[in-house]
């Protein structure tokens, strides 16, 4: 009995809403006369979100620079190409999308403050140089559990370029062993 009865008030109460809401009509134009016409006006509103786009590397997934330097390239601290990349090797292709009225920042973020490991022995990230072979976004360099950045100024829209990886040994000969790490890279608009 209690539910019928609060039914039927929420009925009513819905019904009289309806009373007051009033119609509501399209915009409708009427012509009349010998040569009639009649004019409805429409309007559109698009609602654009701010965004970053940001690719680094290959789209299906993340690349690995891998670098396999001689015995002797590391002796005479020689740079060295890796291989891996989207783009020839030891490149990544690096897209960045934005319609931000801010500076966009890309900064670079290590995984460790010891740089790449093998478990026992540690090489710093500064071991591995970062340039463009592009132009329009320099990357920012690596350095052992710091974060290095580099803008662009609003306005920018689209930028796609380059990113080539080298190592080259500095400071004291390496112990064997495969040394692995990784760096995060991400724009924002601050």
């Amino acid at each position: 009995m209690k539910t019928n009865a609060k039914r039927m008030i929420i009925g009513l109460v819905l019904a009289g809403l309806f009373c007051y809401a009033g119609p509501v009509w399209a915009d409708t134009g009427v012509g009349t006369g010998s040569s009639p016409s009649a004019s409805a006006r429409l309007n559109f509103s698009i609602v654009i979100p701010e965004f970053i786009i940001f690719r680094v590397g290959n789209l299906s997934g993340e690349n690995t620079i891998q670098f396999s330097p001689t015995a002797e390239q590391i002796d005479d601290s020689l740079a060295v190409d890796g291989t891996g990349g989207d783009v020839g090797g030891n490149g990544v292709t690096v897209r960045l999308v934005s319609n931000s009225e801010s500076d966009v920042e890309v900064s670079a973020t290590t995984d460790g403050a010891a740089g790449l490991s093998n478990g026992t022995s540690n090489i710093d990230y500064v071991n591995i140089l970062t340039a463009e072979s592009g132009s329009g976004l320099a990357p920012p360099q690596l350095t052992n559990d710091t974060t290095t950045s580099t803008t662009l100024s609003a306005g920018f829209n689209a930028v796609t370029t380059t990113w080539t990886y080298q190592y080259q040994r500095s400071g004291a000969i390496p112990d064997p062993g495969t040394y692995t790490g990784f760096v995060i890279y991400t724009a924002s608009a601050p």
